[in-house]
């Protein structure tokens, strides 16, 4: 395992700091946070280097520093592993609005085309597991999309969309392909709508179609407004194979969070 160097383990405690204090932080508070294990006169040479690399900023001339929103999203990508499977525990609704954040937990559908039906050269009737969708029969269309078969419903919807079959693949994507387990913290996007002035975010972002569409990962302003994050792995919450898809501030302590709302070993 690699050392890690002074420079990286003084900025992840300045991190952590500032993540139980929501403070500026000095070099002398963070001198008596890491025990004099780095003498103050080299955190105070670190604390001026971290600033001029963009990593820390000070709000006023005489107070301490807190971490910028990019130190922010790289120190999440270090911290947070999302390839792995996150077994949830029964108090995750109590632990969500503790941290203000938006939780939502899907039971994901693998809904797959099984069989087109023709009714009588009128209509095709496509089965998808528990749902369906009717066409208008037409012969083309027909042996095109018994080519299809066993193909994902986002697959369908992608290649309907390709190949010009606007009606079925915009009828594709009204079926929703999740089932909601838990879905906690709404107010917290309200304020990220607020935060953009944007009111589609408000929609986009409570739909539970949208996470779904994701691939396991972390998110910043690449999907969201500045200074907010976004996680998506797989869970098992209560037996059940889900989705977990979380949304809140940027400074919101999410290893302390996702630690909270997991299972104990």
């Amino acid at each position: 395992m690699p050392q890690i160097s002074k420079r990286d383990l003084i900025l992840d405690s300045i991190i952590k700091a500032y993540l139980e204090e929501n403070l500026p932080i000095g070099s002398m508070e963070l001198g008596i946070r890491m025990e004099e294990m780095i003498p103050a006169s080299t955190i105070r040479v670190y604390f001026k280097k971290l600033s001029q690399e963009g990593a820390l900023t000070q709000l006023h001339v005489s107070g301490g520093r807190v971490p910028t929103k990019s130190a922010m999203q790289e120190y999440w990508r270090e911290k947070i592993d999302v390839n792995k499977t996150i077994f949830l525990n029964d108090e995750i609704k109590k632990i969500v609005n503790e941290y203000n954040i938006y939780c939502l937990v899907n039971r994901v559908k693998d809904l797959r085309l099984e069989e087109i039906i023709n009714v009588e050269n009128r209509f095709l009737l496509l089965l998808l597991g528990e749902e369906f969708l009717v066409l208008k029969y037409q012969e083309p269309v027909f042996r095109f999309l018994t080519s299809l078969i066993g193909a994902s419903l986002k697959e369908l919807e992608s290649i309907c969309k390709q190949v010009g079959l606007f009606e079925l693949s915009d009828k594709a994507s009204r079926i929703s392909s999740v089932d909601i387990l838990l879905k906690e913290g709404e107010m917290s996007i309200y304020e990220v709508t607020k935060e953009s002035n944007n009111n589609k975010n408000f929609t986009l972002f409570l739909n539970p179609n949208f996470p779904a569409s994701l691939s396991d990962g972390l998110y910043f302003e690449d999907l969201l407004p500045e200074g907010y994050m976004a996680l998506k792995q797989k869970a098992s919450f209560k037996g059940e194979e889900a989705e977990l898809f979380c949304l809140g501030d940027l400074y919101v302590d999410y290893e302390q969070f996702l630690n909270e709302i997991k299972e104990s070993s």
